[in-house]
């Protein structure tokens, strides 16, 4: 049961474990929780620090023809690092070697080392840009990099790759954690398949630009309150943090348009 639960042999009150539940762990069922506790027992991560945490995604079922929601447990690469330093055994990472075309990075390897009977081993893993680049799609089916992979796409790249090599290093400490950088792929948003669209003729007219910027605020929040994203508080800030927490996108004026296309994506099902 949730209450039985323990981090650190410290027994958990069903206050901490709803806190739990409501923050790095959202969705998840008590099973669910059970298993994040155990991991984060077994690998010394704190979930309320957020050194670890638990992510359910929408996963569309061909074959059944509807979402289901699928869990993962996940970190970023510095619990990798913690979890490998804490064995005693990580004996140093080499910078990533990364190819690259056109400005952007193709490949990234590192390579991790760790002792074992005494030896100085290597552990070498390599990571493609194309499996791992987090996109979006537009209404068109268009693709574009969106987040930290089209801030910082290289260092995003070794991040993978390092995450890799410390999971072929330390299998057994990092079994069934995932890191950050890893799964963001997973969270690119799909188009699902466009319905017919009646066409509409439009007047050229002028538009009013303060009255659009207030129809796309006004647009952004009923689609989150239809994703089920709505903060528990009403404030500007809770509405930006969900924004930034689920799309990578800060709540600007700028971004409205792409806010309101992965919103869509997400609240649209396919046929």
């Amino acid at each position: 049961m949730p209450n039985e639960l323990m981090i650190s042999n410290k027994s958990l009150s069903l206050d901490q474990v709803d806190l739990i539940k409501r923050t790095v762990a959202k969705g998840a069922t008590d099973d669910e929780l059970s298993l994040f506790i155990n991991v984060a027992n077994r690998t010394g991560l704190d979930p309320f620090t957020h050194q670890i945490h638990f992510i359910k995604r929408r996963t569309w079922n061909k074959e059944a023809k509807r979402y289901d929601e699928i869990g993962s447990i996940q970190t970023g690469i510095d619990g990798y690092r913690s979890i490998a330093a804490r064995t005693h055994e990580h004996a140093g990472t080499d910078d990533a070697i990364i190819e690259e075309k056109d400005g952007l990075p193709v490949k990234a390897s590192v390579t991790v080392y760790r002792m074992i009977g005494g030896e100085r081993r290597p552990f070498t893993a390599t990571a493609r840009f194309s499996e791992y680049v987090q996109k979006a799609k537009t209404k068109d089916g268009d693709e574009y990099t969106v987040g930290m992979w089209a801030k910082m796409p290289f260092s995003q790249l070794a991040k993978c790759a390092e995450s890799l090599a410390l999971r072929k290093a330390f299998p057994n400490e990092i079994a069934d954690i995932r890191s950050d950088e890893e799964m963001q792929q997973a969270d690119t948003v799909e188009t699902p398949k466009k319905r017919k669209e009646k066409v509409i003729e439009v007047l050229a007219e002028p538009v009013d630009e303060k009255v659009t910027v207030n129809s796309m605020k006004s647009r952004i929040t009923l689609l989150m309150k239809q994703a089920g994203l709505q903060p528990n508080e009403n404030t500007p800030e809770a509405w930006a943090r969900v924004v930034k927490a689920n799309f990578d996108l800060e709540l600007i004026e700028e971004n409205y348009s792409k806010i309101i296309e992965a919103l869509e994506a997400t609240n649209q099902q396919p046929e």
